[in-house]
């Protein structure tokens, strides 16, 4: 009867060894969270996406390029084959300019006598988006009139972002 029971036992250990599940037990394939808007002409850095297999952890691969000199929607692809099962999801990155020109008062003469010559000294722009501002300029000064006068400079990119500086101008006596 040993002989039986042992024999019944072998037979029933061989089975639940052969019959041993090799998948995991859980399969997390993760987009990592990260910046998914940037500034145009600044630095974006890719988070990654990772495939977790149980406790073990699997780098994705990256397919894609985010231009950030290019405004526009770019796409990455994470990728991952385990146990010839493909995993994929994708990162949408949009890349803005939401930043209005810089906007500096050039040196220049603003306290002038009444009937002298002034010139306007202007001012210099620069942008995030690296592209040539050009500015407008409201107001006067008549230098035939003694008093303070305001001129506006106003620049607008491409994006439609704008900013003012004020000059302000003396004539006096």
């Amino acid at each position: 009867m040993r002989k039986y029971i042992l024999v019944l036992l072998t037979i029933f250990t061989i089975t639940l060894t052969g019959c041993k599940n090799d998948e995991p037990e859980e399969i997390n394939f993760v987009v990592l969270k990260g910046v998914d808007t940037v500034e145009i002409n600044t630095e974006w850095i890719d988070a990654g996406a990772n495939l977790y297999i149980d406790d073990d952890l699997y780098n994705a691969k990256v397919s894609g390029f985010v231009n950030t000199s290019v405004l526009g929607l770019y796409e990455i692809e994470y990728s991952i084959t385990y146990n010839e099962l493909a995993y994929t999801d994708i990162r949408y990155v949009m890349v803005t300019d939401q930043t209005a020109p810089v906007l500096e008062l050039n040196l220049g003469v603003d306290t002038i006598k009444v009937n002298s010559t002034w010139t306007d000294a202007g001012i210099t722009v620069t942008d995030n988006s690296l592209e040539i501002i050009t500015y407008t300029t409201i107001g006067t000064v008549d230098t035939a009139v003694v008093g303070t006068y305001t001129i506006i400079y106003s620049a607008i990119d491409s994006s439609g972002n704008e900013s003012t500086i004020t000059r302000v101008v003396t004539v006096i006596e």
